[in-house]
């Protein structure tokens, strides 16, 4: 699953381009939070860095797979005390998906990242840091899938 999801931000396969880190494409992101001015300030905190665009928002788990499917993000910034309750099941679901985001998972307790990891996020920021940590998590996994789908990984 790795390759596959790997190999769309790339944009080798179909669906949505997405590669971060050109000033041609985009990453583009859904941020599910529980709170609307939370995620309203960090939707304008990440339109304001390059390569990143905030397709949509979900303030529940239920409306966040509704709206992954959807619109297909190349990334989920999921807020682990989502109403709904992220785990490991709806990770997979999220991973399931056509589009198979990358997920950043973000969280007000640094004790959330144990099981926003075991679940299955590609990364976990915890909020006390900053949204410049947010970015830096973002751009981290977006490079690591562009790595893990380089042909030449091992010439590096």
């Amino acid at each position: 699953m790795r390759r596959e999801r790997s190999s769309r931000i790339l944009g080798l396969c179909g669906g949505h381009a997405a590669a971060a880190m050109t000033q041609q494409e985009q990453t583009r992101i859904v941020i599910a939070g529980r709170q609307a001015g939370a995620r309203l300030a960090m939707r304008e905190y990440l339109d304001a860095q390059p390569g990143l665009d905030v397709i949509g928002e979900a303030p529940d788990c239920r409306c966040l797979l509704e709206l992954a499917e959807f619109t297909g993000p190349d990334l989920v910034l999921l807020d682990w005390d989502l109403p709904g309750k992220p785990d490991a099941d709806y990770v997979a679901a999220l991973r399931g998906l056509e589009c198979q985001p990358l997920i950043v998972a973000v969280g007000k307790q640094p004790e959330w990242s144990g099981p926003a990891m075991n679940a299955g996020a590609d990364a976990f920021v915890y909020l006390g840091h900053g949204p410049k940590q947010v970015v830096a998590a973002i751009r981290w996994v977006v490079l690591e899938a562009m790595y893990a789908q380089s042909p030449h990984r091992d010439d590096l």
